[in-house]
């Protein structure tokens, strides 16, 4: 059956090239629209057929894998990937929205892994990606706060655009006041941009309260 508002498959690939860019790809027929660059202009994602598989892991508790295949009949593919080396180490963002939503929806799915390996052969190119091992990274890798958020100012997770001409260039990282959360979302409706914050604002409000006698 053909659903009216389909949720979608959206991929960011990052490409060691001078300077750097991206792959971007969508598992629909036709292109796609999603999000916009620092003129406001819609970045688009150019249509592909995508395999995206679950989650493989194993009973050694090793890092777990998705394996993405990706139709190569033109070849371009293959030959972007075996020219980079295999893409090994690049970064990669799935999102999965609904049709409707797009170019400003919010992500109902947005995940980073890398490129662990990959393999090419006429017809497909295929990518395993995964998270970086726990044991490389420091833990935890962000501020743990109820009142702060917790995103990194001006990446992804956060959303607000630092590159375009007139944004705001520093984050209180509190949710309202002169330069917080809320600051920002009135700032990008000022631009006649979709309002993101302070939907995007990441605390943990389940963390107590600390005073200097101890935890109230």
């Amino acid at each position: 059956m053909i659903q009216d508002d389909p949720p979608v498959w959206l991929y960011s690939i990052d490409v060691p090239s001078t300077p750097a860019s991206k792959l971007r790809l969508a598992a629909y027929p036709k292109p796609l629209n999603f999000e916009r660059d620092s003129t406001g202009a819609v970045i688009t994602y150019s249509p592909g057929e995508i395999i995206h598989e679950d989650v493989r892991s194993d009973t050694e508790g090793s890092v777990p894998k998705i394996r993405l295949t990706l139709q190569n009949i033109t070849r371009e593919i293959g030959a972007l990937i075996e020219f980079y080396g295999g893409l090994t180490g690049q970064a990669v963002r799935a999102c999965c929205l609904k049709l409707s939503t797009l170019p400003d929806g919010l992500p109902i799915v947005d995940e980073r892994y890398e490129i662990l390996e990959s393999a090419t052969s006429e017809t497909e190119a295929v990518l395993t990606i995964g998270n970086t091992s726990l044991t490389s990274k420091q833990f935890p890798d962000r501020r743990i706060s109820r009142t702060y958020c917790g995103h990194a100012y001006g990446r992804a997770g956060c959303g607000y655009d630092t590159t375009r001409p007139g944004a705001m260039t520093t984050c209180t990282k509190l949710l309202d006041g002169e330069n917080g959360c809320i600051d920002h979302g009135d700032d990008e409706v000022a631009a006649s941009l979709t309002r993101r914050h302070p939907q995007r604002f990441l605390a943990f409000v389940g963390v107590p309260r600390v005073s200097g006698v101890g935890v109230t």
